[in-house]
């Protein structure tokens, strides 16, 4: 049967919501998609790192000019840390994967971070706002 998270997102959807939720920052292994993001009906969404955020990242925290050699080649990875799939019952752990290394965030108290997380991916526009249209299209 289905647990009381699975429920609640199917009914979500019954009535036109679309659930996207953060996978979760278990990773890398495999199987560590968790509540809320394994619900029946949600989206999950992975953590993605990007050179340029990773070697902003890593120059504010190491000196300028250490980014480039922590992340010498361009291109797009899932998030060492991002949780991943499939899921015990066999579904798909991660629906989409956007960037979640290397974002520039503000405290309530005005000051501005840098985190990671995926938590940082799920709202990302608009890259989710097109996926999830189109995942919700390809399967209802």
């Amino acid at each position: 049967g289905y647990e009381a998270l699975d429920l609640l997102t199917l009914e979500l959807l019954k009535a036109g919501v679309t659930v996207v939720l953060s996978a979760g920052n278990d990773g890398p292994a495999a199987l560590t998609v968790g509540s809320p993001a394994s619900g029946a009906g949600a989206i999950s969404v992975a953590a993605a790192s990007d050179a340029a955020h990773e070697r902003v990242e890593v120059d504010l925290d190491l000196g300028l000019g250490a980014g480039i050699l922590w992340r010498p080649t361009d291109g797009l990875q899932t998030a060492v840390f991002s949780s991943r799939g499939p899921l015990a019952d066999g579904r798909v752990g991660v629906h989409i994967t956007a960037p979640g290394v290397g974002n520039f965030g503000q405290f309530a108290n005005g000051d501005f971070h840098v985190g990671d997380g995926t938590s940082f991916s799920a709202p990302m526009e608009p890259y989710l706002k097109r996926s999830a249209g189109l995942s919700n299209c390809a399967a209802p």
